[in-house]
């Protein structure tokens, strides 16, 4: 066959419109005003489709009285039309097959989802998974088909959720949703809400489905809850501490800091290496504390003399902590207890101990 025919007769075979007038030519000569009420095309469409399939040696024409009938060509398109009938449901076989496997996996996957996936047809269940049923406080799926989607809504969300039902049967899909949900025996639960309309095959046209994805949220948002009142207690204490309290990174930077002193910018600490905020003589040692912390995972405490205070230098007790991350020093703990008095006055003792002595042996 040569390559110009060869494309002229797949080029007529490459439109759908075209195949269905081959299709309604194998019942019988038709005319081109038969033809367009079967296809309900336009009669200047059918008749150049007509001419396509005629140049491709498909259909054949003759003139009836008034008319010009059309035929198939008996010798050239229906050998063909049988051959893509053979490779269409042979294709066809292979994709049904496919399907029926996707489909197989996609039912385990809900059944063993520990998410609930419930499917609503026009507004009632009519399919829950194991999770659902556990979830809504059913003991078969039978307690959940046919209830509707509002009996699982607390009246306050109602308004919520018909806005969300309403998007879902206009066929957009819903990102996540926040809202409460209740169980068959009117307990509520705090509940993630994921929504898609699903394209029926098994339904009429006027039908909806929708597939909810639900999970309960209820211990997850006690949990946040929690943290957050801990966090806040844990800021109440930090601010009201009267110790120094820092988080350093693992090149010796001021990451957090309680509170500064008076006179102090946050600034000229946070970033800064907290080395630096030691007299210089306790530089070293701050630096070897440090770095022994990081090094072998054990807590430190030193006594220096650090800047603080109206006054300048102070003492402070700094014990060091570790915060590791995945077993290894992330960060450093520093707490850093002003300690000013109590040295001050263990110095004055001593001096007045070794005066009293020296006044002991002066009297001998």
């Amino acid at each position: 066959m040569e390559l110009k025919a060869t494309k002229a007769l797949f080029g007529a075979l490459a439109n759908p419109s075209r195949l269905k007038l081959l299709e309604l030519l194998r019942g019988g000569e038709k005319n081109v005003g038969e033809l367009v009420r079967a296809t309900r095309l336009g009669q200047s469409l059918v008749s150049h489709y007509l001419k396509i399939l005629s140049e491709a040696g498909l259909v054949s024409s003759r003139t009836s009285g008034a008319f010009r009938v059309y035929a198939l060509d008996q010798k050239t398109a229906e050998p063909l039309l049988r051959q893509i009938e053979l490779f269409a449901n042979a294709a066809s076989g292979k994709v049904k097959a496919q399907l029926v496997e996707i489909r197989a996996r996609y039912d385990r996957l809900v059944e063993t989802s520990p998410f609930a996936t419930v499917l609503f047809r026009d507004g009632r269940v009519v399919f829950a998974n194991p999770a659902a049923v556990v979830m809504f406080g059913a003991k078969t799926p039978a307690g959940l088909l046919g209830r509707t989607v509002m009996s699982f809504i607390p009246r306050k969300f109602l308004p919520l959720a018909g806005n969300y039902r309403k998007t879902l049967r206009n066929g957009e899909p819903m990102p996540l949703l926040g809202l409460r949900l209740k169980r068959i025996d009117g307990s509520e639960f705090d509940a993630e809400v994921e929504g898609a309309p699903i394209a029926a095959t098994d339904t009429s046209a006027n039908e909806h489905e929708i597939q909810l994805v639900v999970r309960d949220v209820t211990e997850h948002l006690a949990m946040e809850s929690r943290l957050r009142d801990s966090e806040a207690r844990l800021r109440l204490i930090m601010t009201q501490t009267p110790a120094y309290v820092m988080l350093v990174d693992r090149e010796l930077r001021c990451a957090y800091i309680n509170k500064i002193a008076k006179g102090t910018n946050r600034s000229e600490i946070i970033g800064h290496n907290v080395v630096n905020f030691a007299v210089g003589e306790y530089r070293q040692q701050v630096r070897r504390a440090l770095k022994l912390a990081l090094k072998t995972g054990e807590p430190q405490q030193i006594l220096i003399k650090g800047f603080g205070r109206s006054t300048g230098v102070c003492w402070y007790d700094v014990k060091i902590g570790i915060i590791n991350n995945h077993r290894r020093v992330a960060e450093l703990i520093v707490i850093a207890n002003d300690v000013t008095d109590r040295v001050v006055a263990e110095a004055r003792n001593r001096d007045l101990d070794g005066f009293k002595r020296r006044h002991r042996k002066s009297k001998k």
